[in-house]
């Protein structure tokens, strides 16, 4: 696969949700502290482990239908842990999930991330051969926007990424989200928000709700 569709693909664990399940109610969280971030380095380890993580779960992949299945598996547990995935539907969706019922909520995040992890998740390529190189990080409190280069091992098509990240903290511990990813200007989060919005312009919740139904059928049938 091209080098530039696994750049928006790996960086775009920060708008991927973990493997699809059976729609229910969302089981109350306790609070999460935020704070703000005190250590400007903090944002690049995270994403350099990340990177590192991936790259590891690829080079130990086995030959055969089973391996790639247990690649899929390592990875959406990855994501599990590093993707916002209720803060991009937050702002992705806007005044539409503002107005939207609970159900209509619980029905509409299933189509959601299952139609993100099959269209990126799927699809993505071995990232062993690319290279990343982290050019800056700007901290704005518990946000952090992480600039990266990407590039093949012998530095050519590289492409620029901005990853978008919230911090929160937990105990002691400070755990970094991805919510958002731009490769060469172009974000996903507001590509989808542009989307979200000219549907509910036009026809409301209810457009918005014929949209997810749309989603489920096309995307969340058994694999």
């Amino acid at each position: 696969m091209s080098l530039r569709r696994w750049l928006v693909l790996c960086a775009s664990t920060a708008l991927v949700g973990p493997a699809f399940a059976e729609a229910q109610a969302p089981t109350p969280q306790p609070p999460i502290e935020t704070a703000c971030v005190v250590d400007q380095d903090a944002p690049r380890r995270a994403v350099e482990a990340a990177f590192a993580e991936l790259q590891t779960i690829h080079r130990s992949r086995v030959a055969g239908p089973a391996g790639q299945k247990l690649i899929d598996s390592r990875v959406n547990a990855l994501l599990d842990r590093l993707v916002g995935f209720d803060l991009f539907v937050d702002l992705a969706l806007g005044d539409a999930w503002d107005a939207a019922l609970a159900e209509q909520k619980v029905a509409w995040r299933t189509p959601l991330r299952e139609t993100l992890r099959r269209r990126y998740l799927r699809k993505l390529g071995s990232p062993l051969m690319a290279k990343v190189d982290v050019r800056g990080v700007v901290i704005r409190c518990d946000k952090a926007e992480v600039r990266l280069n990407i590039a093949d091992r012998k530095g050519k098509h590289a492409q620029d990424v901005q990853l978008q990240l919230v911090a929160s903290r937990v105990d002691t511990t400070t755990v970094w989200h991805a919510f958002d990813v731009a490769v060469d200007g172009v974000s996903l989060l507001e590509t989808w928000r542009s989307r979200f919005r000219r549907i509910y312009a036009d026809g409301g919740v209810s457009a918005i709700d014929e949209h997810m139904r749309g989603l489920a059928e096309r995307y969340t049938k058994p694999e």
